[in-house]
């Protein structure tokens, strides 16, 4: 056994959701049957999930699930925003909480999106007909059932070593638990569940592991709660948009001060040119021949500025703390000249929303008329002092960026929409033949 190495299949995390308005009995009077059926966080709950969010901020989760009601979902939503990268949030019905009002049909995906706007439905479970489970805690033998089914529903996806984040409920995370335990029935003891409280049990391969094949590395754990407040109490520049749009003067000015300060830095990174190569040549057979090298040409002429890059550059990746712009921090460093950014930043605020024009307001939560306000304040402020003409330039220049980024995914999406694919094909044509450079002269 000495000379095995532990091999880890999967490391799940249970978490329970913050605290919820009913967990505080402050279901308002006169609330709708769905928001006294399906409670929400209250702003305390809201915090705890922060604080266990960067609590958790560096494990780099693979999955991330939870239950078809809405406060786990937005607790999975806070715990995620501390993730280096946008993940989509798998709703998964076997682990609704015991005691759903039998007579609630549950929200649906589309109302989950107001809590989260990465939710789709956990693999398998596309076609259910509702997003919760009804049972009680009499029916234990069914519990248990469910408890085998989502706990088998995890193992069988994933056995490389993932991490997966499933944010569920005291009473089902228990008998999750117990039932990870080898119990088929609840025993004489009991679980305390904290709201939020982390779960962590660890699944080795069989025979792997000298502490045997599954080992609890936590259970119930809040060490989170010594966070303090103020470390957690970031604002995403979309929620500001989305709660004042009328207030973009103001988040245009700090979020360009931020975004000049990246772009003044010197560091050692990736420089974002190969990669860029690279992609133009996958492209190659796609548009004209004269069309590819002068792309290819304008990226390998750029200027090797040295400085950093926000590849993920908008507004979600972009937060208020205290009184200060921050960006997320990144998996890693780039470096490269600023049209890269500034055309990711074109890409999520308008031209993804020229083929779908609720784009921008699944993913961020304001307006296409907003971001499109949003933008040119940004590039106003971003060169501001400079000649007209020049910024007529840069703008063409983040969009040609923008639409060769659109372009490339479309190429290696088999199941892209024909009509899609040939409106961003012309709208990267023809930036293509109205920039001369890519540099801002």
């Amino acid at each position: 056994m000495e000379n095995v190495k532990p091999v880890i299949e999967l490391e799940l995390y249970l978490v329970r959701h913050g605290q919820s308005k009913g967990n505080a009995g402050l279901v308002e009077e006169g609330a709708s049957f769905t928001e006294i059926n399906d409670v929400r966080l209250t702003d305390l709950g809201i915090m705890q999930a922060k604080k266990a969010g960067k609590y958790l901020s560096d494990v780099d989760f693979d999955a991330c699930f939870a239950s078809g009601l809405i406060r786990t979902v937005q607790t999975a939503n806070e715990i995620m925003s501390f993730q280096k990268e946008k993940k989509p949030l798998n709703i998964l019905p076997i682990i609704t909480e015991i005691g759903v009002n039998p007579e609630f049909p549950g929200r649906t995906l589309e109302e989950m999106k107001e809590a989260c706007a990465t939710v789709q439905m956990a693999e398998g479970f596309e076609n259910a007909e509702k997003l919760v489970v009804y049972s009680t805690h009499a029916e234990e033998e069914a519990l248990y059932e469910r408890a085998t089914n989502a706990i088998s529903y995890f193992r069988s996806k994933f056995n490389k070593g993932e991490k997966v984040l499933v944010a569920g409920h005291a009473a089902f995370n228990t008998v999750m638990i117990f039932h990870i335990m080898g119990y088929t029935a609840s025993p004489v003891f009991d679980i305390e569940i904290t709201n939020t409280g982390i779960t962590h049990i660890i699944f080795y391969k069989a025979g792997t592991n000298r502490f045997g094949d599954i080992v609890f590395d936590s259970i119930n754990d809040t060490k989170h709660f010594c966070i303090a407040d103020e470390d957690v109490a970031e604002v995403s520049v979309s929620k500001l948009i989305k709660e004042n749009p009328e207030n973009l003067d103001d988040v245009a000015e700090k979020f360009v001060s931020l975004l000049k300060t990246t772009h003044s830095q010197k560091i050692d990174g990736i420089d974002i040119k190969p990669q860029l190569v690279k992609k133009t040549d996958e492209i190659m057979h796609f548009i004209p021949v004269e069309k590819w090298q002068k792309l290819r040409s304008l990226i390998t002429a750029v200027q090797d500025s040295g400085t950093k890059l926000q590849i993920n550059c908008n507004t979600d990746s972009a937060f208020l703390k205290n009184t200060e712009f921050i960006f997320k921090e990144q998996k890693n460093q780039y470096i490269g000249y600023p049209v890269f950014d500034l055309g990711n930043l074109y890409e999520s605020l308008v031209a993804l929303s020229e083929s779908d024009r609720e784009n921008v307001f699944t993913t961020s939560g304001y307006t296409l008329e907003t971001a499109q306000r949003l933008w040119e304040k940004v590039i106003n402020l971003y060169f501001a002092g400079e000649e007209e003409s020049l910024i007529e330039r840069a703008k063409d220049r983040a969009r040609l960026m923008a639409y060769f980024n659109i372009f490339y995914r479309l190429i290696k999406n088999e199941n892209r929409d024909a009509e899609t694919f040939a409106y961003y094909k012309e709208k990267f044509i023809e930036h293509i033949n109205r920039c001369g450079s890519l540099d801002f002269e």
